[in-house]
């Protein structure tokens, strides 16, 4: 092979000389081409002999070796080919021509090529460029519905995203949680891929307590902002940033209330508060003024929803109906008031102070000096007792003419029993009336005939006393044989004897009787005497 040496060795002489120059044998040569070589061979006589070999010499191989690519990225292969000779032999122990190879490093590839014996190497050498490392961020990386985040990429050289993008940042706002998964390329073409979650939180819930409220004008409510979530603050449309506001609307209002939790997302709620109006009360009593028994009239003369009416008249007593009339008992002045309650429970009262005048009545009152006397002595003296009177008026009771002085003097015409009345009448011209029953009892008689005949022709038939004067209730009448027998007795003034004892007549005779009673001055009086039956 080029480059190689031979030995040319010769025979059948005693020396030696070549025509490439040298002398003896054997002898190297390394010829640069294909030779014929000529030796003169000198016996020890002298004499020469020629002879000739031919020295073949094969040019060496020119081997090549070709990588494709000859640079590559981490992963990927590379195809390595050789030419330039019959066979081949790779320092990594492959005879193929050509091979693929994954090197994990720069690698050196060399390569023996053999042909005719000789042999030729060549190299190369694959470059094995690292993996571009591409990091991908999202700020923020949780987000509210509504909100954006910031995708961005680093590490490459240009970028590819899964939705469509070849920029190194942008601005996205999903409406669900999103994979951002990007792929980056460097100088070299090497590839790396980097993702990132963005995760979409629900939209914050809010609520208010009460969400609903009816009140009335002027009164107050809470109102309740509350969430499940964490760390959440509130701002009201009505400028409070505290959870539960104190509110007095004048008018029907609707509060809106945003709460936002510590990552931003915020949720909003409402509530609407009705105000209902107060009732606007008025009302009128008649009469205002007068003497007792004093009884007023009220009229509501309120406007609005009235569903309930609550009077209190200012002397204890109350009622619930709309338009009342009351009695005032006792005198004074009176404050009155009126609660009024809508049908929506709203309360507003009136008090028109010092509203009645009831006038104390006076008192009516007298007696009679003697309060009972008889025709033998018919003049009484009336005398006055009663209270805040200023005038009198006296009617006692016969038809005669009255009185109107103080303590007046009256003398009856005759027995019987009369009503007196005083009607007094004080400075404010109230008025009060009593009356009396005067009893002007008949002069005492009791009469006691001594003779009667019950023989059945009607006349003088029974036995009984007589006369006037006396009472009756404290009466009682004995009669006595002459042998002391009582045979008949009564307490009856009507009832008489009728001259019979057990049913049967008695005779005639003297027979006693004996009576007791007692005048109407309430003098008892008693009275023993004989009396004849005759028949």
């Amino acid at each position: 092979c080029a480059g190689q040496s031979t030995s040319l060795s010769a025979s059948g002489a005693s020396t030696y000389a070549w025509s490439s120059g040298g002398s003896g044998t054997p002898i190297s040569i390394t010829p640069g081409s294909s030779t014929t070589y000529t030796v003169t061979g000198t016996s020890a006589a002298g004499c020469t002999g020629t002879a000739t070999i031919s020295v073949t010499v094969n040019p060496l191989p020119i081997v090549t070796v070709n990588a494709v690519p000859t640079a590559i990225c981490a992963g990927e292969s590379t195809t390595l080919t050789a030419s330039g000779a019959n066979s081949y032999t790779w320092n990594l122990g492959s005879t193929a021509t050509s091979f693929s190879d994954n090197p994990i490093v720069t690698t050196t590839y060399s390569v023996t090529g053999t042909s005719l014996g000789c042999t030729g190497t060549a190299s190369t050498t694959v470059t094995v460029n690292p993996l571009p490392t591409i990091t991908a961020t999202a700020s923020p990386n949780a987000i509210c519905v509504g909100f954006s985040s910031t995708i961005s990429a680093s590490g490459g050289y240009s970028y590819s995203w899964n939705n469509g993008s070849t920029s190194t940042s942008f601005s996205e706002s999903p409406l669900a949680s999103t994979s951002y998964v990007v792929t980056g390329t460097d100088v070299n073409g090497c590839t790396g891929t980097a993702s990132v979650f963005v995760t979409l939180m629900p939209g914050l819930t809010v609520s208010i307590t009460p969400p609903v409220d009816n009140i009335c004008e002027g009164e107050s409510v809470s109102l309740v902002a509350s969430s499940p979530g964490l760390g959440v603050g509130y701002t009201w449309d009505s400028g409070q940033n505290t959870a539960t506001i104190n509110i007095s609307p004048s008018a029907t209002t609707t509060y809106t209330v945003t709460g936002t939790d510590a990552q931003g997302c915020s949720g909003t709620a409402d509530a609407v508060i009705n105000v209902n109006p107060l009732p606007i009360i008025q009302f009128s009593g008649e009469p205002l003024s007068g003497c007792l028994p004093l009884n007023v009239d009220f009229t509501d003369m309120s406007t609005g929803n009235i569903a309930f009416w609550n009077w209190s008249f200012g002397d204890g007593d109350y009622s619930g109906v709309q338009n009342p009339s009351h009695t005032y008992n006792t005198g004074g002045s009176y404050s009155v008031t009126l609660v009024a309650t809508t049908d929506y429970g709203c309360v507003d009262s009136l008090t028109f102070n010092n509203y009645i005048n009831a006038m104390t009545l006076p008192i009516a009152s007298f007696i009679a000096d003697p309060p009972l006397t008889t025709e033998d002595a018919p003049t009484i003296l009336f005398i006055d007792q009663s209270i805040g009177a200023t005038q009198w008026e006296w009617e006692f009771g016969d038809g005669g003419t009255g009185s109107v002085v103080q303590n007046p003097s009256y003398t009856y015409l005759g027995a019987g029993e009369y009503w007196v009345t005083l009607l007094v009448t004080n400075a404010v011209g109230c008025v009060d009336s009593t009356e009396a029953l005067i009893t002007i009892k008949p002069t005492y008689t009791f009469y006691i005939p001594n003779t009667f005949s019950p023989n059945n022709d009607n006349r003088n038939e029974e036995f009984r006393p007589f006369g006037m004067g006396w009472d009756v209730d404290f009466y009682e009448m004995r009669i006595y044989n002459r042998w002391g027998q009582l045979i008949f007795t009564t307490t009856d003034v009507n009832k008489g004897w009728n001259g019979n004892f057990n049913g049967l007549p008695v005779e005639e005779g003297v027979y006693t009787i004996k009576a007791q009673v007692r005048a109407l001055d309430g003098k008892a009086h008693n009275y023993i005497q004989s009396i004849n039956l005759i028949r």
